[in-house]
């Protein structure tokens, strides 16, 4: 139950984070809530959608399942499944398939990073500014 503290951190620290933005918007009344609304919508839909995209190439009981898989690394399980699949559908080896995977995982965790990494600093900017 903690570890989703995270989650909701960057959730609704991003809507503090864009709250700093309100003074430099036309007419704020009435377009920030508007803006906000199908931030949401478009969030909500692309969650649904990347939860579902996942279940095409994700076989939930034999790789989330197995022993070692846990909230910390799953999105790099996926993602190195991802790259698998991919490496397969491409008729590439299974050892051409699982340094595809490698890479893409690799990839995630980088960009990854590095998008947290500007999350951070905008947050810790922001109630400065």
């Amino acid at each position: 139950m903690l570890s989703f503290i995270v989650f909701a951190i960057f959730a609704y620290g991003g809507i503090e984070v864009v709250g700093g933005l309100v003074d430099q918007t036309e007419n704020a009344e009435v377009t920030f809530p508007k803006g906000v609304t199908i931030a949401a919508l478009i969030i909500t839909v692309g969650y649904s959608v990347g939860i579902f995209l996942c279940g095409i190439f994700t076989n939930w009981n034999t790789v989330l399942s197995s022993k070692g898989v846990h909230m910390a690394n799953c999105s790099y399980v996926v993602m190195q499944n991802l790259g698998f699949e991919l490496g397969k559908s491409f008729g590439m080896s299974q050892a051409s398939s699982l340094v595809l995977g490698a890479w893409v995982a690799r990839f995630m965790g980088l960009s990854m990073f590095l998008a947290l990494t500007g999350a951070f600093f905008t947050l810790c900017y922001s109630p400065l500014k």
